[in-house]
Parts: structure tokens; C-alpha cells; sequence
């Protein structure tokens, strides 16, 4: 009673849901009461959320497989997050490539040759991008097409290898009692969030 209460205020919610939801966590959890009713208030809504979530025969879990279930499901959701940044990391570092060069292609364009500045910033895209350059005829030739395949080459590896750790993440996830629809709602969540 009190740690419905508390989460009522701690949460700003009042409905007749989160009784409910409350018991449905404390039914999956053995141990003391007042222990389990403490654990329940130290939970922030996003790990409460992934609690009432966690499949597991009433009075199965202790509160350490409890806290171990929603850990793993964190690192998950971090692992998936940290390889949308670094997808957006590489797109970056291409489109930069990219404007310098068409930066470069437009100083030779207005000057009429290729200055030291421009050559130092052209050396400097290393051989990853240079391959993608030619000098002819006293113009910088952008090969665009190469560009935009670099671009769609990192974004289908990473796309297969998503595939690949999602089908492993919601296998795990499932040997760990979490649902596939709130993975499903979890993943997709996160790739909206963080658009490319």
C-alpha cells in the first residue's frame, strides 16, 4: 500500500492501472515484503516499465534476478543506441568529405587552379576519399555516385549486422522472460529517436 502510494507521487500518475502493474511486479518477486515494497520505490519509471514487462512465474525472481533482467535489457538498449551513433559518426565523416572536396572543386573553379590550403585539406581526406577524386583538365572531378555508394554500403552493413544482433538480442531477451513486443516497441523507439 505505501509503495503504491509513493510511486503514485514519485511518478505523478493516479490511476487504476498502476495498482495493478505495482502487484504485478511485486507477485513476480520473492522475498520480504517490505524488502520487495523498497525495491519497487527505488525503481525509476523506465526500469519499473521493464519490470512489469520481465515474464516470470509469480515468486520466482529475487530481487538481484530482477535488477540482473532489467540490466541486461539496458545494455541492450545501449548497445543498439551506441551502434546508431556510430552509423551516424561514419554518414558524418563522409558528408564532411564530401563538402570539402565540392569546397575545393568550387576554390578551383573561382581561382582558376588548385591552391596549397585546398591540396592540404584534399591530402588530409586520406586514401578512404581521394579514390573518389581525379584532377582533370585543371577541374576536380567528384566521383558523386562513389559518394553516395560509400554511404549505402556502411548504412546496408549496418543494417545486416543490426539484423543480425536484434535476432540474437530478442532471442536472449526472450530467454530472459521479456516479452518480443516491448523489444519491438523498445528498438523502434530508438531508431526514431535517434534519425539519420
Amino acid at each position: 500500500e505505501d509503495s503504491q502510494k509513493y510511486f503514485k507521487l514519485a511518478f505523478n500518475i493516479d490511476t487504476e492501472g498502476t495498482n495493478a502493474d505495482i502487484e504485478a511486479v511485486k507477485k513476480k518477486l520473492k522475498g520480504d515484503t517490505k524488502e520487495i515494497e523498497d525495491y519497487i520505490k527505488g525503481l525509476n519509471k523506465d526500469d519499473f516499465d521493464i519490470a512489469l514487462k520481465i515474464e516470470a512465474e509469480e515468486g520466482s525472481l529475487s530481487i538481484e534476478d530482477m535488477t540482473q533482467k532489467i540490466a541486461a535489457f539496458v545494455d541492450k538498449t545501449k548497445d543498439a543506441s551506441e551502434s546508431i551513433e556510430k552509423l551516424s559518426e561514419a554518414i558524418d565523416k563522409i558528408q564532411s568529405a564530401y563538402d570539402t572536396a565540392k569546397s575545393v572543386q568550387q576554390q578551383i573553379a573561382n581561382d582558376g587552379y588548385l591552391s596549397v590550403d585546398s591540396a592540404q585539406k584534399l591530402l588530409e581526406l586520406g586514401d578512404e576519399y581521394l579514390q573518389y577524386l581525379s584532377y582533370e583538365n585543371g577541374q576536380l572531378v567528384i566521383n558523386e555516385e562513389a559518394f553516395k555508394n560509400l554511404a549505402i554500403a556502411k548504412l546496408e552493413n549496418l543494417k545486416a549486422t543490426k539484423i543480425n544482433e536484434f535476432n540474437s538480442w530478442v532471442q536472449g531477451l526472450q530467454d530472459e522472460g521479456v516479452t518480443v513486443e516491448e523489444l519491438t516497441k523498445k528498438y523502434i523507439g530508438l531508431a526514431t529517436a535517434k534519425e539519420l
